[in-house]
């Protein structure tokens, strides 16, 4: 055979190991954000699976040669490559939901602009914030762990190996009750600042009523809630830190957990 050609048994391993790589990056932070167009997020995936490919065919792997089977065995992949990103994603989310609630309570909730995570509508503080834990997921050089451990799953998890135990479905609602716990976390202080601006004011609108509240309460709420998030702002940058390394071992865990 000329060197240029290329089996149908590596054309197949390709196809799957691409999948579970697709599904990975595409919940993945910062590589699945809706600001990066889907060619570029399809370009890298294969990148990244012409790698890892390049690495499995010198080890023994059972490709199902039924067509059905094939694609019973590409599905799997990608439920798998989607199921353990989402490990990762509740990362993102807990920032949206943490910011959302502050931005409420700031009045903008009709201030609402494009999430660069999902694409859909947030409140302007909730993109700023998402920004800023997008940002500290590059700059602190976490990515390059989480690749790696893209590439970690294909030792863990063999190719259409992945067990679904039932252990395993208990992995998702803990990872929403973190997602909630971090977004709590996150956002108490800027929501305890700007409850007691309001009950402040609401002592003023009794005390002094000549004081028009309405309008000397909203810029003051959005000014005690900006210097709130600017003050636990190096809080924030650790804490999204914490969660990003906790994220990395919960997928790593669940890997373990689905490995044959």
């Amino acid at each position: 055979m000329p060197p240029y050609l290329i089996s149908t048994d590596v054309l197949e391993l390709f196809g799957l190991v691409y999948l579970r790589v697709l599904g990975l990056l595409t919940t993945l932070p910062v590589f699945g954000s809706s600001e990066i167009s889907r060619s570029v997020r399809a370009g890298l995936a294969v990148g990244f699976a012409v790698v890892a490919t390049a690495a499995l065919t010198a080890r023994p792997m059972t490709i199902p040669k039924s067509g059905g089977g094939y694609l019973l065995a590409a599905i799997g992949e990608l439920f798998f490559g989607l199921a353990a990103g989402f490990m990762l994603q509740w990362v993102v989310e807990a920032v949206a939901i943490g910011a959302q609630m502050v931005g409420f309570q700031m009045g903008f909730a009709i201030v609402n602009v494009l999430n660069p995570a999902t694409g859909t509508s947030i409140s302007l503080t909730a993109t700023i914030q998402i920004r800023i834990a997008l940002v500290v997921f590059l700059v602190s050089g976490l990515y390059r762990e989480f690749l790696a451990a893209i590439l970690k799953s294909f030792d863990l998890v063999p190719l259409g190996g992945a067990v679904w135990r039932a252990g395993l479905a208990r992995e998702f609602p803990e990872t929403l009750g973190l997602a909630l716990k971090a977004s709590i976390t996150l956002a108490g202080t800027p929501i305890v600042a700007l409850l007691l601006t309001t009950f402040v004011l609401g002592i003023i609108a009794r005390t002094v009523p000549q004081m028009n509240v309405f309008v000397v309460g909203f810029p003051l709420t959005i000014g005690v809630g900006l210097l709130a998030i600017a003050a636990i702002m190096p809080l924030f940058i650790q804490s999204v830190h914490a969660d990003y390394a906790a994220s990395l071992q919960r997928m790593l865990s669940f890997m373990k957990e689905a490995a044959p």
